[in-house]
């Protein structure tokens, strides 16, 4: 996308991510948070888990106006090579593409690390989010119907999953820093 950088995320992006975030913790159901969170909490789950899942940023004009990052799916050890995903959006800056650029290096990353399976949870309804993750090869893999009480309502939340490889026995993840370089070559 023209004039959009994307990097991986430093510790001083966590004020624009903060922000972004609690927006939609305030506003939709898209988060399903109820809590503002700050930078400081957000840096520091960051930092606990840079070695191992990527934050990717997008900057345009100086801003950083959408990120998507990786986090743990599960805790238990067979559940190593599945991370799941999320993307959002500075609610100024939507629908111009932003969150597919951040998100496919994202998508490239984990790939490169050595990922197997990626999931993404995304309340419905919410064509954009749908269409956008089966458009960068999600399939959509279940619903459950009423997981959420938010906004006087409740949500579904579909699931959609990314496979990333095939039957081949597993090995050690990369960093995100080790494989940024190759990964973010990648196409948005």
């Amino acid at each position: 996308m023209r004039g959009l950088h994307r990097r991986l995320a430093t510790a001083g992006d966590f004020a624009s991510i903060a922000s972004i975030t609690n927006h939609y913790i305030r506003s939709t159901a898209i988060h399903f948070g109820t809590e503002p969170v700050t930078a400081d909490e957000l840096r520091e789950s960051w930092r606990q888990h840079e070695a191992r899942y990527a934050w990717v940023v997008g900057e345009h004009g100086g801003e950083v106006v959408a990120y998507a990052r990786a986090s743990s799916w599960r805790s238990r050890t067979a559940y190593h090579w599945t991370a799941e995903t999320g993307v959002y959006v500075r609610e100024d800056r939507r629908g111009h593409g932003f969150g597919r650029a951040v998100y496919g290096p994202l998508l490239a990353v984990c790939r490169a690390q050595g990922f197997r399976s990626l999931i993404a949870a995304v309340t419905l309804p919410n064509e954009a989010s749908a269409r956008l993750h089966h458009e960068l090869g999600f399939a959509a893999v279940g619903v459950v119907r009423h997981a959420g009480w938010k906004l006087d309502a409740w949500w579904d939340v579909g699931f959609y999953q990314l496979s990333l490889g095939g039957p081949e026995p597993a090995t050690p993840l990369r960093s995100p820093a080790d494989v940024w370089s190759v990964a973010s070559a990648a196409p948005a």
